[in-house]
């Protein structure tokens, strides 16, 4: 992995808006067919490493993605859609790190 010390503070700040942007699309869904609502917080890391998007290796950026479940109990099926959804249409980010808490 290799740290970028110049990282553009407004391209993260770009990428995060997209990032937040599918994240409201699919827990909005979610929560009006589970009745289940999730809090979450975004991070975009400032640092590369290589990833898989689609059958290509690539060299972007991972996220964090802190995620509440409010009946502690995890849902991995809205964390998959979340995480292919995300590196899927947010070319800059080829990793998604999941943090839960409660």
């Amino acid at each position: 992995m290799e740290n970028v010390h110049e990282f553009d503070k407004e391209k993260q700040h770009e990428i995060a808006i997209s990032v937040d942007r599918i994240i409201k699309e699919e827990l909005s869904e979610y929560e009006r067919n589970t009745g289940l609502r999730i809090a979450y917080g975004v991070y975009v890391h400032n640092v590369r490493s290589v990833g898989v998007q689609g059958d290509q290796r690539t060299y972007e950026r991972s996220m964090e993605l802190k995620l509440q479940f409010p009946n502690k109990k995890i849902d991995y099926d809205i964390i998959t859609r979340l995480s292919t959804s995300i590196t899927n249409q947010v070319p800059e980010i080829n990793r998604v790190l999941c943090d839960f808490f409660s």
